[in-house]
């Protein structure tokens, strides 16, 4: 569905650093470096909005696994609608946590194809944040800029995570990385 498509093969084989698994495999055409990035309107497609994160990600040689923006880009693209579309009626900003977010990709794509922009608060939560998450957060901000205001992520273990304070809406959850045990704890 979304537009870095990877062929059937072992998960192992895709662990390869986004802009060099394109350039050898030729899946997508890396866009030229001296070209402006396109901003992200509020106004396209989510799948158009997956595309240019995509597209800068691979510009800027994001430090993201191609295995790794391919599942999450899907994963967003499959689900954004029935995760989102609740908060979408209300009047205020609706709440996201991304459990066991590895990267935080999927909440930073949830995040850039919301709309309007400030519609949506992503909070990624894993036990360590890896460099790689403020890396990508960087980068999607060129084209969103909204993203670093609505954005945040808590470096704590799940089991010491509160979704909400008592009384408070519950915010939306996924956990597309959560493994294991992890799965039972979300």
């Amino acid at each position: 569905k979304g537009p870095l498509v990877l062929p059937p093969r072992s998960t192992s084989d895709h662990r390869t650093r986004l802009r060099k698994y394109c350039v050898e495999t030729a899946c997508l055409a890396v866009p030229p470096d001296n070209v402006a990035p396109t901003m992200v309107r509020s106004g396209a497609s989510t799948r158009a909005k997956m595309r240019l994160c995509v597209d800068h990600l691979l510009r800027r040689d994001a430090p993201l696994d191609a295995k790794e923006v391919a599942e999450s880009v899907e994963f967003a693209l499959r689900t954004y609608k029935r995760v989102l579309a609740p908060a979408a009626h209300g009047a205020r900003p609706a709440a996201l946590h991304d459990l066991c977010c590895g990267h935080g990709l999927v909440g930073l794509l949830y995040a850039a194809a919301c709309a309007p922009p400030d519609a949506l608060a992503v909070l990624s939560v894993d036990a360590r944040r890896p460099p790689s998450y403020d890396a990508a957060a960087s980068l999607l901000a060129e084209i969103c800029p909204w993203l670093p205001r609505r954005c945040t992520f808590a470096a704590v273990p799940l089991a010491d995570h509160r979704l909400c304070a008592p009384g408070a809406d519950a915010p939306a959850v996924v956990a597309t990385h959560a493994c294991g045990a992890l799965t039972d704890e979300v």
